[in-house]
């Protein structure tokens, strides 16, 4: 894997059978995982010139997209599964954020809608995976600024060493949830696309507006 796919690190291979949720998830977003991996604000996080300000303005455009997301899969969400998901991840980007002094971008207004509750987990299973790579992220940030420089990392930390488990209980949701019904896989597929494209659209929006200055440096 190359050093930034740690970003939105594909989640690891799943034991179920050929077919199962997590193994058509896989399959159906590969082309979608790879393109945000590929996107350059992802892309750049392990550049040797990447700077603190563009840090925070990777943070404050997630979050533009991840809080309004979290309040679309948490509208209207089963009780026993909003238990089970009550983690919030633009909680610790919204820390980050202060911590570094930025502010936030103004909210995404194009989020998918999750009406039903297997495009929720689609999103859920977009969001959860990409935590699986963020300590590898961290440790990086804090070699290249220093640890005393940089207290904003706490949405890649995520849960620390409990990740992996983390990501097991969701495996066995998901399977409790959808695995053994092929008509609910569907929509698993469409909620998790969705987001894809939505994290896109606001990652390549990011890379626009920062190469605008460089284009008018270069202007005549």
């Amino acid at each position: 894997m190359d050093s930034h796919a740690a970003t939105t690190a594909q989640p690891p291979p799943d034991r179920r059978p050929p077919g199962g949720i997590m193994t058509v998830l896989r399959r159906r977003t590969a082309d979608a995982h790879a393109r945000i991996e590929a996107c350059a604000p992802l892309a750049r996080l392990f550049a040797p010139d990447y700077s603190l300000g563009e840090h925070a303005r990777l943070l404050a455009a997630l979050l533009a997209v991840y809080e309004p997301l979290e309040q679309e899969i948490h509208r209207g969400l089963p009780a026993g599964l909003r238990a089970a998901l009550q983690q919030r991840k633009s909680a610790a980007l919204q820390h980050d954020l202060q911590v570094l002094g930025a502010r936030p971008d103004p909210r995404a207004e194009a989020i998918p809608a999750l009406a039903s509750v297997e495009r929720k987990l689609g999103a859920i299973y977009v969001l959860e995976g990409a935590s699986l790579g963020g300590r590898i992220i961290r440790r990086h940030l804090e070699a290249r600024f220093g640890a005393a420089r940089v207290a904003g990392l706490s949405f890649y930390e995520g849960d620390g060493a409990r990740v992996g488990a983390r990501w097991r209980s969701f495996l066995e949701l998901m399977a409790r949830h959808i695995d053994g019904r092929a008509a609910d896989q569907e929509p698993v597929v469409t909620g998790a696309l969705d987001t894809f494209a939505c994290l896109q659209r606001h990652l390549d929006g990011l890379e626009r507006r920062r190469s605008l200055p460089q284009q008018r440096a270069r202007t005549p």
